[in-house]
């Protein structure tokens, strides 16, 4: 049977070293990560297209239609409504849709996400500059 180890107080003050850059649930570095329906369809398209960018952080290249509508599927159900076998879709909400695309959009015009050369037009990753506006996102227009 494995042991379950003490935290040492350095552990700890890492921990929270981590919270504290982390700040409130939902956030890093002031950037929202954690989408709600009436986020998507009320931040400003500045800070919509932070969270899409914090959520692209460390993934390679990110396919368009494919990462929007894993963001819109995340969504809970609509209370009284029937959902689809497969969850909620961009087809089945096109307001939504259009704000991601809006915030996907902000973030290739400011230089934040490019295009992959190899993966083809749908796909961006995080560029230098994108992955220095995650760490200070207090420094972009």
């Amino acid at each position: 049977m494995a042991r379950q180890r003490n935290p040492s107080a350095r552990d700890r003050t890492k921990a929270a070293a981590r919270a504290k850059r982390r700040g409130a649930a939902g956030q890093h570095n002031g950037v929202v990560t954690l989408l709600t329906e009436e986020q998507i369809q009320t931040l400003p398209v500045r800070e919509l297209a932070l969270a899409l960018l914090q959520r692209m952080e460390g993934r390679g290249s990110v396919d368009f239609v494919g990462f929007l509508q894993g963001i819109v599927q995340a969504l809970p159900a609509r209370p009284g409504l029937a959902q689809p076998i497969h969850g909620r879709s961009l087809h089945g909400e096109p307001t939504l849709a259009y704000r991601l695309a809006e915030a996907w959009d902000w973030l290739y015009i400011n230089g934040l996400t490019a295009c992959d050369p190899i993966q083809g037009r749908t796909f961006r990753f995080v560029t230098e500059h994108g992955k220095a506006a995650l760490a200070e996102p207090h420094r972009l227009p």
